[in-house]
């Protein structure tokens, strides 16, 4: 849940500075000033509103709230930050440096969690949660004491205005809606599965979805010129894109259903029958890639309510045969 509110801090201001400073606007520096500002503003409003849902849903008790409280911020204040400085670099074509700054957090909580799993701590879910917030901290520090001035200078910060809301609404749910699907089915594994079986669908889940990655890179890394390019020159290497991605997609799936038993032995035997569910799975493969293009090339020619209107899509099938089958479940009366 703090991943999904922390996808709304930035409020889509974020792929509006990539876009300005990869066509080398005149407005970087006002759309700077908007995304650190906006994304102050916001930060904290849904931090509060992330602890009052944790409180109703999940029954968190006094000593709970410190985990709550760490891993809020750390996704929902400090992360959207971290991604305001790859974008500025992935708009100036640092597109590897970029991504090594989003990168940074998750290895240092894999760190985190090798150090938890190596010792014989007495709470590891409170130190996991600290960890979890220094993992974001340590780059960020990073980026303010090498980022302009402006990063220091939050009096210049600006929050955006009325008519700049329902502009920015558009790119916002975008980043809701494109990390919602990918985590919906997991969520609904969970209430309609026994979770020994919900486990091994979502170590399925991942593994095929980490074939996306590539996808996902190339489209990245073309984000800046697709931002740049005319009508002739952009729709040639959308073309190009969606081409390459089908051709990894079908390559990919059935590469992965040739090791899925492989992937099977290197999990242990707790994941028993990941092998036919990475199996079924591999064959959604190319269309996840295909769709992963598309969903991004809409964005870049600023058609985010469209690209919406295909996520939520997913979203009502997911959600509609998730409910048919626990109908069927259901015993007779």
């Amino acid at each position: 849940m703090a991943v999904l509110m922390g996808g709304m801090s930035n409020f889509g201001t974020h792929l509006v500075l990539l876009r300005e400073i990869s066509c080398a606007s005149d407005k970087q520096d006002t759309t700077q000033r908007l995304a650190l500002g906006t994304t102050a503003l916001c930060g904290p409003v849904l931090l509060l509103t992330y602890i009052i849902l944790a409180h109703i849903f999940f029954k968190v008790s006094g000593d709970l709230y410190w985990i709550i409280l760490c891993i809020g911020a750390a996704e929902i204040i400090f992360q959207p930050f971290l991604i305001i400085a790859a974008m500025e670099l992935h708009g100036k074509g640092r597109v590897a440096r970029s991504q090594v700054l989003l990168i940074m957090p998750i290895c240092i909580r894999l760190l985190v969690v090798a150090f938890i799993a190596g010792t014989s701590l007495d709470d590891p879910l409170h130190q996991y949660a600290y960890g979890h917030l220094i993992a974001v901290l340590l780059p960020l520090g990073y980026v303010v004491w090498q980022a302009p001035s402006i990063w220091r200078e939050p009096l210049r910060w600006r929050v955006a205005r009325r008519p700049e809301w329902p502009a920015l609404g558009g790119y916002a749910i975008t980043n809701i809606s494109a990390s919602g699907v990918s985590e919906l089915d997991k969520m609904l594994a969970v209430r309609l599965l026994p979770l020994g079986i919900a486990g091994v669908y979502s170590a399925a889940s991942r593994v095929v979805g980490s074939l996306v990655m590539p996808v996902m890179a190339m489209i990245l890394s073309a984000m800046p010129r697709l931002f740049r390019s005319e009508a002739a020159t952009g729709k040639k290497l959308q073309c190009w894109l969606f081409t390459i991605a089908g051709i990894y997609g079908f390559f990919a799936a059935t590469t992965m259903i040739i090791f899925s038993p492989w992937i099977e032995l290197a999990l242990g035997e707790i994941y028993s029958g990941v092998s036919e569910l990475i199996h079924t799975l591999a064959f959604a493969v190319p269309a996840l890639c295909v769709r992963a293009a598309a969903t991004n090339v809409l964005t870049t020619l600023g058609r985010p309510w469209i690209r919406i209107s295909l996520e939520l899509t997913g979203w009502v099938v997911i959600v509609v045969l998730a409910l048919r089958k626990r109908c069927t479940n259901q015993p007779s009366t």
